[in-house]
This record gives structure tokens, sequence and C-alpha cells, in this order.
């Protein structure tokens, strides 16, 4: 993960991580300074703007910050004073590099890790209880409130700016920017398939050697389709992992997919790596599991081990499939058994998957197995 500490405005300097010899100053203009760990070969780190620093990738090569606005990829931009404000930052809408940030007395700290920003902002923080109320209940919802006082996140597509009464947010992207017209099905999927092979081939040439996990489902298999035909053609090497439980072995389904693209495949158990305690960095938000964390540690240290700069996932397929009401399940259940019966069950687990009432499921179930 990219590594960066921006001390803006008053914010204390020469304290903490930034003044080791890993790290270097990449851009600074007297009252932004921004740092970074790590090589100078390192694809990831970003560039120098006209007006700050780039911290990230992107698909092209912007010349200012301005220019960020309609740009995509991964990135963090620092910019100097703009609109009577100290600095802004810019973080693209994937949200991929982390921007955390804590108002110190006449000044800022913005970081991608909490550790690094807590040991440079001389700041008094604790439990955030009501944020911690809010996101039980609404998890699901953006907040630029964090599990700790005095911590906050610059959000996905965002556009910050920090000035010396109280930061100022805009929206650089907005959905409705990119709605034109419906597609027809089949221009849906040339898009579709057209972006996603855009994207991989972005990432695949930022990296020599990459791991990817291969469970054996759907996500994983289309993602080594794409790396494997990735012009760059990385050392790419598949994880397989299971747990004890018998849903968990889709090992059959992972070897036919890496034999079809002629992929290295491990078959590797889970269970002994996450018996271990899971040492990662302090997370500014509570998670709901451990499940998640203990497949990351696991991935990172078989990354490490096989000398591998990054591990992909399928994960993003999981956004995009239960992003909508699956009622079709429910249609489906009926034209099968014929039996209404039972629909009650299978629309009360659509409802809860997809956040919608059980009787808006049954009515377009109704309706559909009716066609």
């Amino acid at each position: 993960m990219i590594r960066y500490v921006a001390l803006i405005g008053a914010a204390p300097s020469g304290q903490g991580p930034c003044s080791s010899r890993d790290w270097r100053c990449v851009f600074e203009d007297g009252q932004t300074r921004v740092h970074l760990y790590g090589s100078r070969d390192d694809r990831l780190a970003g560039y120098s703007l006209a007006d700050g620093y780039c911290i990230g990738r992107t698909a092209r090569r912007a010349r200012s910050s301005a220019e960020l606005a309609d740009t995509w990829g991964a990135y963090v931009a620092i910019s100097g004073a703009a609109d009577r404000s100290i600095a802004a930052v810019r973080r693209d809408p994937s949200g991929r590099v982390p921007a955390f940030y804590a108002r110190t007395a006449g000044g800022y700290v913005v970081a991608s890790h909490l550790n690094d920003l807590l040991a440079v902002a001389p700041i008094s923080t604790g439990i955030d209880w009501d944020y911690l109320t809010f996101t039980l209940l609404a998890g699901h919802l953006p907040a630029v409130h964090t599990g700790l006082v005095g911590v906050a996140e610059v959000l996905p597509g965002e556009r910050l700016l920090l000035q010396t009464l109280e930061p100022r947010s805009t929206l650089d992207w907005r959905p409705s920017a990119f709605y034109r017209q419906s597609l027809s099905p089949e221009r849906a999927r040339s898009v579709l398939r057209q972006s996603a092979e855009q994207a991989a081939c972005f990432w695949a040439e930022a990296y020599d050697r990459i791991t990817l996990d291969l469970s054996g489902g759907l996500d994983s298999a289309v993602m080594l389709g794409l790396l494997a035909r990735s012009p760059a053609r990385p050392e790419l090497t598949c994880l397989n992992r299971r747990t004890r439980h018998s849903e968990s072995d889709e090992r059959r389904f992972a070897r036919e997919a890496a034999a079809l693209h002629g992929a290295r495949l491990l078959e590797l158990p889970i269970v002994d790596e996450v018996s271990e305690p899971i040492h990662r960095e302090l997370p500014p938000r509570p998670t709901f599991g451990m499940l998640p964390l203990g497949f990351a540690s696991a991935s990172e240290a078989a990354a490490q081990r096989l000398g591998a700069q990054a591990y992909f996932t399928g994960r993003g397929g999981d956004h995009l499939f239960f992003s909508g009401t699956p009622t079709s399940a429910a249609a489906d259940y009926l034209r099968r058994t014929r039996n209404p019966a039972g629909l009650m069950a299978i629309a009360y687990r659509l409802a809860r998957a997809s956040g919608r009432s059980i009787w808006s499921v049954m009515g377009q179930a109704l309706a559909r197995a009716s066609r």
C-alpha cells in the first residue's frame, strides 16, 4: 500500500516517521510538505504536478490538480493554496488510496496510515461513540467521521479544501455526469468488457510479479482471464485458500480456471495461518468480523514469501452483483416448484440481502414468475 504523510499549514515538521531516512519529501511550497515512504523506483509513488503532487497512479498524466477531476486511477493529490484555502486534497472515486486527516493548531495532517498520522499530529483522541452507533445502524452510508475523535476521512471522489477556519468539501466526481442514455444488453456487455480489460491492463503493467486469490468462483476466474491476457504479462501465481468448512472448498473449479490459462496454482489451507495473532495496521474504522482480516493477512504473507509486489482478488464482482435486488431467485423458485407456500421464506432471505421489504420482493417475484 502507498504510504504518505502531508503536513499542511502550521502542522508540526521533523517529528514522527517523516524524520526517518526511509521517508523523502516530494513536494514543498512553504505551507504544504508531502512525504513518501519507500523507493523512488516505485511505479505507484506518483508524480509532480504544477501545483502539488499526485500520490498513486493515473490513467493519463495530469499537468495540474484541476486536470485530475476527469482522470481515473487510484490516487490522492495534494495541491497548494487555492480558493482562500491552505491546501486542497483530491481523492479518486475508487478510494483505493487511503486519505485520513486531523486538524492541529493552525494546520492539518493528511496520511494514508493511522499510526503515522497519530505519530505526527499532536491531538488528543478517543473512541467516537456517536460514529459507532451510526455505523451499526447505517454502515452502508458514507461518512467522513471514523471510530476516533478528531480523525476524519476524505471521501472517494471528494475535493477537500483545508481552510484556516473549517474544511470545506465539494464533489469532483458525480455518477450523474457519466449517465448518457440507457444501453442495449449487447452494448452494455461490450462496454463492461472493454472497461474491465482496460482496468486490468492498467494495473497489471504496474507490477512485475503478482499473486491472485483464485477462490474457484466466478469473480476471481474473470480476473484471472483478464490478467492472463494483459500485454504486460506479469509473473502470476494463483492462491486457492480453504477453511475446514465444505462450502469453502472449491479447488476443483480453481484448478480448471488455472489450467485454462496456464497459470501456476498453489492450494493453501488458511486455518493454520490465521490461528496466530493478526498484526495489522491500526484501522481508523471498526470491522465487523475477523475472517476478512485473516484472509488479507494470509494473502499478504504469501505475497511476501513469493516476492510478489501486490495481490489481486475478485471482490469487486461481489460489489457489482450484490448492488441490485435479486428478486429473480424467488421467481425461479416459483417457476420450478409451483409452491407459493415456500415463497415467504425465500422472500425473507432475499429482502435481507437486498435491503427491500418482503412484500416488495414477493410482488416482483410473482410478476416475474407469471410472465
